[in-house]
Formats: structure tokens, C-alpha cells, sequence
């Protein structure tokens, strides 16, 4: 979508421009007196023509040359004021069926304000009109009065000050805070028998005497007589004590591990309760022993064999069902394989290329399906060319933007598809040229991965 200035004269780029066989290939050397320009505007919701003409070269109205340096196939395009004094939608059409593929673009009309404000910035969109603005100016002289007297109003915010709606509250907080007074006053009154001496440290005698605590004073706080109290005081052991008792352990430790010196192996095979958690070296240090006898393996080789897991990493002999030894399935052949009762192919290979690269020439044997689609299906689909006509018809495919390489395309007679006259397979350039005679025909094309509206029709002239 193009935006454009209301009765402003100027100059926009068109294109681009691609060459009417291919649709590709961009046109950089058109002549422009050739073009034929067509304007057409919504002018009030109607459809209004407003340029019917030819490109012209003289630098003037509707001039349009190309763009320098560019080889996309862009041009210059001129328009006068005069063909933009509408606002509204709008479209512009290029023609020259001769040359070039038709060139479409779609144009806004814009109020030339709003082109300033919107497109290039220079101006401020109207919002307002002279009834708003009024409005607006007249709230200069409002009074506080006025304001007040409003009906609907919100004080959001006021300085806090005592009300006959709020001295209850007023009260309530002296009171609280009367209340924390008394606490601060009983506190001091405490801290006022203590006589400090040094600063932090409370005398001996200000715990005793009149007014003072005593030991008994502190019993009867925590809820203890004076005999309960001195027995578990009593009873704490002292220092030499717990040195004696600490060395007592000592020696008991070490005498329970001396006696472990004297463990034999039957000792530990023979304890009632043993886990055996970890072999560490010990299997290593066994097999290295140069003169070994094994007597007895018991269930060890069903253990082994049973295990989820297991890899086999050495034997010089190992003996299978087809032969002694890894060489024995030497000679195993594919229809030992085939005819083995329990098999699952889980992989075709190369099969499926071997099959499709058999040359025709050698599938000879009779009933085969190789056969039948040599006598059936090749020798027709080998007969149908790019066909035989005079006209040289050009199909381009394309996947909507880039051109495709190897698709199959045929024409018949027929919307069945059945009489195929014509076959080709487009380059890289995604076109393909078929040989057909002048009339109409029914067009196909087929590519793997891709989707195509099969058939199009199209008439050959």
C-alpha cells in the first residue's frame, strides 16, 4: 500500500517489470512511450477514472524512465497535482502486452495533514475541535469555590486534623499511648534499686540485702528449693572426673581394634550377618596368580549367562549351531537365512535401488512383473514425446515465487486425462516447451513434495 499526498505532484517507483514469456526475467530497457498507464480512483466511494494515458520521455506529466543502476526492472513514474486532488483509495495499472507482464499497485489518497503528521512528521493531527478547545480555555478562571460546589467530587488528600467526626479516635490514641508510659515508668522503677559501680556490671550486694535479690529468691523465681537445686549442682562431674572417664573409652576403643588382629577368614565367612558390597581388586589379584585350580563354579555361570547384560569379549573357540568357531557362518548362504523359522528383515538395504536401476533389457522372464511393465508401461510411456504440433506452447511452474526444476508436464485432449499428446519435464528455469497444434487442451503437472491444480485448461493459438 502507497501513501500519497493529496494534490501534491510527485514521483513514486513502479515495478517492477518482468518480460511477458518467462515472468522472470526483469526489463530494464522498456520503451516507455509504450506503457499505457490507467488511474483509478474511489472518489467518494465511486470508481472515477482519472488517467487514461501513455507514459511519456519528455520529463514532463506521467513521465517514466528508468531507474539508474537498477536491473530488478524498477521505473521513475511522475504524477501531476491535478490527478491526485481526491482522498480515498486508489489504483495504478501499467500495460504493454507486447512487452511486459501487467504491473498493478494500490495507492492511498491522504488529507494533507494527515500525509504531514503520519508520514513525514512535520504536522500535528487535528484532534480537536473549536467547541473542545473553548471548553478548555474556560477552565482558566475556575474558582476554588466552583470546584468545591461541584456535585460529583473525590478528596483524595487532606492535612490530619481533630473533627467532632474524629475526636473519638483522637482519644483513643492518648489513651494507648498513656498506657505505654506506665510500662516505661515500672521499668525504671526496677532499674532504680540496682547500684552500679562499674558501668554494665551490677554490685553484689544491690542482689542481696533489703530491697535485693537473694539466692533463695532466685530458687522461688524458677520454681526449685534450695535442697533440689544444690543436688543437681552436685551432681555436674568435674573436670578430673571427666579426664578419667575419657581415658577409660580411650582404651577400651583401642583394645577392641587390637583384637581384630586375631580375625580369621572362617571368622568372617562364619559371621551370621555379611554383605559383600564391592570386589575391588579381588577378582584382578586371583586370575594374576600363575598356579590356580578352580574346583567348583557352582550357579556362577547361570548367574552370568543370566544377567540382562552381557558381552562377550574373548574365546578362541567359540562353538555355534552353523560350524566351530566365528568362521563357521562362512558359509551360510541367503536362502539358509530365508528359510530360518524365526527371522525379522528390519532393513531393505540397497534392495529398493537394485530394483528400481534394473536395466528393462534384462527383465525377460515371463509373468514376472519386471516383464509385464516392460511389454505394458514402457514401450507406451516411451512413445509420448514433447509432442508433434506447430505451435511451440511454453508451461511455466513455479512453487508461487521461485521457478521448479523436474516437474512432469503432459497435455491431452480429454478432461479424463486419457489422451495424452504431449509430455516434458520443465529446467531449471521451471519451463517446458511443448509441441500442439492450435485448440484447447487440458494441462497436468506432477513433482514430489508438491501440490498442483490438476488439469488447467488453456487454448494453443
Amino acid at each position: 500500500m502507497r501513501y500519497l499526498r493529496e494534490f501534491t505532484a510527485t514521483r513514486i517507483t513502479v515495478g517492477p517489470f518482468l518480460d511477458k514469456t518467462d515472468g522472470v526475467t526483469p526489463k530494464t530497457g522498456l520503451t516507455v512511450t509504450a506503457c499505457h498507464l490507467t488511474l483509478m480512483v474511489d472518489d467518494g466511494g465511486v470508481p472515477t477514472l482519472v488517467l487514461d494515458a501513455d507514459a511519456t520521455a519528455s520529463g514532463g506529466n506521467n513521465d517514466m524512465v528508468h531507474v539508474t543502476d537498477d536491473n530488478a526492472g524498477f521505473y521513475d513514474l511522475e504524477l501531476a497535482a491535478a490527478q491526485l486532488n481526491y482522498q480515498g483509495r486508489a489504483i495504478l495499472a501499467i500495460t504493454d502486452a507486447a512487452n511486459h507482464c501487467p504491473v498493478f499497485h494500490e495507492l492511498t489518497i491522504l488529507p494533507a495533514q494527515v500525509y504531514d503528521s503520519l508520514i513525514l512528521g512535520s504536522d500535528l493531527l487535528d484532534t480537536a475541535d473549536g467547541a473542545t478547545l473553548a471548553a478548555i480555555a474556560a477552565l482558566n478562571n475556575l474558582t476554588a469555590a466552583q470546584v468545591w460546589a461541584y456535585v460529583a467530587r473525590t478528596l483524595s488528600a487532606f492535612a490530619f486534623a481533630p473533627t467532632p467526626s474524629n475526636a473519638a479516635d483522637v482519644t483513643s490514641i492518648l489513651a494507648y499511648s498513656q498506657g505505654i508510659q506506665g510500662d516505661v515508668d515500672d521499668v525504671k522503677a526496677v532499674t532504680e534499686q540496682l547500684s552500679f559501680t562499674v558501668p554494665g556490671q551490677v554490685d553484689a550486694n544491690a542482689l542481696t540485702g533489703a530491697g535485693g535479690l537473694s539466692a533463695a529468691g532466685v530458687r522461688a523465681a524458677v520454681g526449685l528449693s534450695s535442697a533440689n537445686l544444690d543436688t543437681q549442682l552436685g551432681d555436674l562431674p568435674t573436670n578430673a572426673e571427666l579426664a578419667a572417664s575419657q581415658a577409660a573409652a580411650d582404651d577400651a576403643v583401642l583394645a577392641a581394634v587390637a583384637a581384630l588382629n586375631n580375625i580369621t577368614a572362617a571368622d568372617v565367612w562364619n559371621y551370621a550377618t555379611r554383605t559383600l558390597s564391592n570386589f575391588g581388586t579381588l577378582a584382578v589379584d586371583v586370575w594374576a596368580v600363575s598356579t590356580r585350580t578352580l574346583t567348583g563354579i557352582g550357579g556362577l555361570a547361570a548367574d552370568v549367562w543370566a544377567s540382562g547384560s552381557r558381552l562377550l569379549t574373548g574365546g578362541d573357540n567359540i562353538v555355534l549351531a552353523k560350524g566351530t568357531g566365528i568362521t563357521g557362518f562362512n558359509d551360510i548362504t541367503a536362502a539358509d537365512v530365508w528359510a530360518y523359522g524365526g527371522r525379522t528383515l528390519t532393513s531393505l538395504g540397497t534392495l529398493v535401488a537394485d530394483i528400481w536401476d534394473r536395466a528393462t533389457s534384462l527383465l525377460t522372464t515371463a509373468g514376472s512383473i519386471g516383464k509385464r511393465l516392460v511389454d505394458n508401461v514402457d514401450a507406451p510411456i516411451s512413445t509420448i514425446s514433447l509432442g508433434s504440433g506447430s505451435v511451440a506452447w511454453v508451461v511455466m511452474v513455479t512453487d508461487g515465487s521461485n521457478p521448479l526444476d523436474g516437474v512432469n508436464v503432459w497435455a491431452t485432449t480429454d478432461e479424463a486425462g486419457s489422451n495424452v499428446v504431449a509430455r516434458g519435464y520443465t529446467n531449471a528455469s521451471g519451463q517446458v516447451t511443448l509441441m500442439l497444434d492450435p485448440g484447447p487442451y487440458y494441462f497436468w503437472k506432477q513433482l514430489a513434495g508438491f501440490n498442483f491444480t490438476n488439469p488447467q485448461q488453456d487454448t494453443v493459438a
